[in-house]
């Protein structure tokens, strides 16, 4: 009779095992699926969305995403164009601000301003995806500046994206769905940002980085 029962544990156990690791495995193949970042975040219209619709201040922002930037049009537009209300203005220009400072090793004063301008911002109609792609920028260059377990960190961060939709605050929401065609270049860099992680997470992803690179690289954007 004892020994019935401890072949019964035996099998439980070896059979709760199994079940965990096919889950675990399942979940970390389903981050090499494109689709989550193609579709499922914002749906497919971004992808193929004209745009056009940048303010000045939009397109600087955009180029302060290249790493390394030293394009005086973005820092004279920077220096001249400071504020600190509480704007949409506003706050894309202190998130470029904030990208030029994390580049240049002043890594507290960039964080620092990017959080100040995102609570001066509120969050009435409003789509984070400004905030989040500063972010993103900031964690990428943490994951490929470590020495070793990069594809380890890259994993995580992208299975919070996947669960939560996004690094800090969730980027699912309506009024970004909405934004998304309206300025789909945003959306666009941020997937391409998402694939550069993946790119860090080993054989799981390095398949979905290459679809999301092909797909948005057909719209000719670019951002490293």
């Amino acid at each position: 009779m004892f020994k019935n029962k401890i072949l019964l544990l035996f099998v439980v156990i070896v059979c709760a095992t199994s079940v965990f690791l096919v889950f675990v495995n399942y979940r970390e193949r389903s981050l090499g699926d494109a689709s989550w970042v193609l579709e499922d975040m914002w749906g497919k219209a971004y992808l193929s969305a004209s745009g056009g619709r940048l303010e000045n201040y939009d397109e600087i922002y955009l180029q302060s995403l290249n790493s390394g930037v030293e394009d005086r049009q973005v820092l004279d537009f920077i220096w001249k164009n400071k504020c600190k209300d509480g704007g949409d203005r506003c706050f894309v220009i202190m998130a470029s601000a904030a990208n030029l400072l994390i580049d240049s090793q002043e890594i507290d004063s960039g964080l620092t301003a990017l959080v100040e301008a995102r609570n001066k911002r509120g969050s009435k109609d409003f789509c984070p995806i400004v905030y989040e792609l500063s972010i993103l920028r900031y964690k990428l260059r943490e994951v490929e500046g470590v020495g070793s377990n990069v594809d380890g960190l890259a994993l995580s961060l992208l299975r919070k994206i996947r669960s939560d939709g996004g690094v800090v605050e969730d980027l699912r929401m309506d009024s970004c769905i909405k934004f998304s065609t309206e300025k789909p270049e945003f959306f666009r860099a941020y997937a391409l940002m998402v694939a550069r992680m993946m790119s860090r997470g080993g054989d799981i992803t390095e398949e979905a980085a290459n679809k999301i690179n092909f797909a948005i690289g057909i719209q000719g954007e670019v951002y490293e």
